[in-house]
């Protein structure tokens, strides 16, 4: 048992969603033996401290001057921060219900202060609203007070997913918890027989006639006014929340009710309206839960509800909604109350949001041992590569691991450094004002580096290499923090191609710096044999995976494209592309119609394009640019086969050949680095000897020219896909390694 702390702007008999969320919150968790206190405001009540029903509720004296102008925001006086002061001395644990307001404001601080764990629920995101200075003034809190807020908090717990991605965007470094409000079924239930006439006759409803019901207080986000502009024959509407007058024949006002009140209102009612945008307020819910459907605003935060049975979304006018109602009405509704009850019973219960909700405030007072993670890498998306991509999956799987903190450290060429948001991770770019080659270069990086480690409190670094000069200088200079290498090439010298003092200088470099930076890390991870890091003898071989469930395999027969995917820049000829071109016209010569699909860019577009229109096959390249990994999968898929053709070891995978295969697409690679250890020869595909444009061509044709071949060697490769490169084991694997530098443990 523990004492829990709720902080809430306004509670009942206050009457809105908010209010009965935090009431059901609190009383759910006394009835599963917590000492449960709430601290609110006492508008709408006598100020004061109370027990009520095993729940002790502290109201605090507060004004509300905006609440005319249809802003909840209570003005409290002193007393309520020595109030704030003393109930959270008393607790193990705070939850914070929204941002917005000064009671989180204070709360947030003085959990701070005496080092009380506090979460923050988010029932709201930035309101539309018609006033400009209200929406700037949320902006601002949202920036700023609410920013401080939402950091230090052990946990954000938003209602829906349109609030999460909100929130990962402003508080990368949080834990953040999706956490649907949910509904007391036995309190909001249908009607048993005979009940519904008495309710109508209490209440001086019609007995006879169908009622269309509205909750809310009458504020623009609420959509009352365009409720009240649908009313129409056949049906009556009712207002609940809303004063006005009760002409005969037309609306019904029924004012401010109770939450008993509100629930005999839905029992009576045959038709439920949520006309609001900006929130997912816990009417639609309840009246469901009573056995009315709803007709529902199709606004992002109500649809993020997910509500499928029972409800109905529709664009709100008063136009749409009076034909809805006529639709709904003509149908059978006590069939369709039924289906929404069931709807709330299977996604929208409180009994199975309170349990969340105590498992997850346990986890916020023994404070669970966070691993503090930099992934360290020269490239990070917008660009394109099989680097990238490979830490950009590690840093979306830790950033939704509940005990790991992540953070990208990269670089761009300028002067000064940069930090963004790139799905829900915070992304620092470092300054690179030298570039030799492809390499960003910086020497201010020796001091930056372990100054940033310690200020964001890292426990383990990892690097990833090649790309001469971040990772190795993280690991001369992380100062006590253990770096962990993951090196996913063979040797970067470029061949013959390359101009001879860049492979002077990466020669050089693995000689004599790269060693000594593999001494220096605390653990090593090799992607394949093939990498340099491998012949130390100390690495872990943790391959380069693929979402499985994000490339899926294409229908056949598919169109004879031929498709390559991957960097296009003179810095990366070992990629082989020109091989690739002086294939194409040997392949077109027996396969009619057979077009090559250029995935990605680089410098070297222009040269290849020149060499195409030598050979007289320009016209059947198609140039895609880069393209996002969505795309990326979709071209893998419907292609007839993927094609590698690097020359050197520097090849030390091949991340696309794997995407293609779990598209269920045959390739043909190259002898060189990790290919061979990927492409099975004659099952999955083909492998062919580096840089000879017949035997690439070859192996082209046999895969164009046999449809059944291709369909064979494709399946083969999806099940090869599946079963070595599974994504969650992969990231696993190097959280273990990563946890046990950092003297974690396994």
């Amino acid at each position: 048992m523990s004492t829990v702390l709720q902080v809430s702007h306004y509670y009942p008999p206050h009457i809105g969603g908010l209010e009965r969320v935090v009431f059901e919150v609190a009383h759910g968790l006394q009835e599963r033996g917590h000492d449960v206190e709430v601290l609110t405001s006492a508008l709408g009540a006598s100020p004061g401290t109370i027990d009520e029903g095993g729940v002790r509720v502290h109201r605090m004296r507060a004004l509300n001057p905006f609440e005319r102008f249809a802003v909840p925001f209570p003005l409290f006086l002193p007393s309520f921060l020595v109030a704030a002061w003393k109930a959270i001395g008393r607790a193990d644990v705070v939850q914070i219900h929204d941002m917005l307001y000064i009671s989180s404001w204070v709360a947030a601080l003085f959990c701070r202060i005496r080092r009380t764990p506090y979460v923050v629920t988010c029932h709201v995101g930035i309101v539309d609203h018609p006033s400009r200075l209200v929406l700037a003034v949320q902006r601002i809190v949202h920036r700023t007070l609410g920013q401080l807020v939402l950091s230090g908090a052990a946990q954000l717990h938003p209602i829906t997913e349109i609030i999460e991605q909100q929130l990962r965007t402003a508080a990368p470094s949080t834990r953040t918890v999706l956490l649907p409000n949910g509904v007391d079924q036995e309190f909001f239930r249908p009607a048993v027989p005979g009940e519904r006439a008495e309710i109508r006759a209490r209440y001086g409803l019609p007995a006879d006639e169908p009622l269309v019901l509205f909750v809310g207080r009458p504020v623009p986000k609420k959509g009352h006014h365009i409720v009240a502009a649908a009313g129409g024959d056949g049906f009556r509407l009712v207002f609940v929340g809303v004063d006005g007058p009760n002409e005969p024949g037309g609306p019904i006002h029924l004012g401010s009710r109770s939450v008993d009140e509100v629930a005999e209102i839905y029992r009576a009612a045959d038709v439920f309206i949520c006309a609001s945008v900006g929130e997912a307020p816990l009417t639609v819910q309840e009246a469901m839960s009573s056995g009315i459907t709803a007709i529902i605003n199709d606004d992002p935060f109500l649809r993020a509800l997910d509500l499928t049975a029972g409800a109905r979304y529709i664009a709100m006018s008063p136009e749409a909604l009076r034909a809805a109602i006529t639709d709904v009405l003509a149908q059978d509704t006590a069939a369709l109350g039924a289906a929404a009850r069931a709807e709330i019973a299977g996604h929208h219960s409180r009994a199975a949001q309170v349990e969340r909700l105590e498992a997850l405030l346990a986890e916020a007072v023994a404070g669970p041992e966070v691993l503090r993670v930099a992934l360290l890498t020269p490239r990070y998306v917008p660009h394109t590569g099989g680097v990238e991509k490979y830490v950009e999956q590690l840093a979306v799987a830790f950033r939704d691991a509940p005990d790991v903190e992540v953070l990208v450290v990269t670089t761009h060429r300028g002067w000064r450094r940069r930090t963004e948001t790139v799905d829900g991770v915070e992304v620092i770019r470092l300054p690179a004002p030298l570039q030799l080659g492809e390499t960003l270069l910086n020497p201010w990086w020796a001091l930056a580096l372990p100054r940033l480690f310690r200020r964001r409190q890292v426990d383990v670094v990892n690097a990833h290499s090649p790309g001469p000069g971040l990772a190795e200088t993280a690991s001369f200079r992380s100062g006590d923090v253990p770096v962990v290498m993951t090196y996913h090439s063979g040797s970067m010298v470029k061949g013959d191609d390359a101009p001879p003092w860049m492979n002077v200088l990466l020669r050089s470099w693995e000689r004599w710096v790269l060693p000594r930076a593999f001494r220096r890390s605390a653990a090593l991870i090799a992607c394949s044999t093939t990498s340099l890091a491998h012949d130390t003898g100390r690495a872990t071989v943790i391959p380069p995976s693929v979402d499985t469930s994000a490339f899926l395999p294409g229908s056949w027969p598919r169109p004879l494209t031929i498709t390559y995917v991957g960097r296009i820049e003179a810095a990366s000829r070992w990629k082989g592309l020109q091989v690739l071109v002086d294939a194409l016209p040997l392949v077109a010569q027996r396969v009619a119609g057979v077009r090559l699909e250029m995935v990605g860019d680089g410098d070297d577009v222009a040269v290849l394009g020149e060499q195409a229109t030598r050979l007289g096959v320009a016209d059947l390249i198609d140039w895609r640019g880069a393209l996002p990994h969505d795309a990326v999968a979709r071209h893998l898929a419907s292609t007839t086969v993927a094609v590698l053709p690097s020359l050197t070891d520097a090849e030390a995978f091949g991340t696309v050949i794997v995407e293609a295969m779990a598209c269920g697409t045959p390739v043909v690679g190259s002898t060189v680095g990790g290919i061979p250890g990927n492409i099975s020869d004659g099952v999955n595909g083909f492998l062919v000897s580096p840089g000879d444009p017949q035997a690439l061509a070859d192996a082209l044709v046999r895969i164009l020219e046999d449809p059944d071949l291709a369909r064979r060697l494709g399946e083969q490769a999806r099940e090869v896909a599946v079963s070595r490169f599974d994504l969650a084991a992969r990231n696993e694997a190097t959280q273990t390694v990563l946890r046990a530098a950092a003297g974690r443990g396994a």
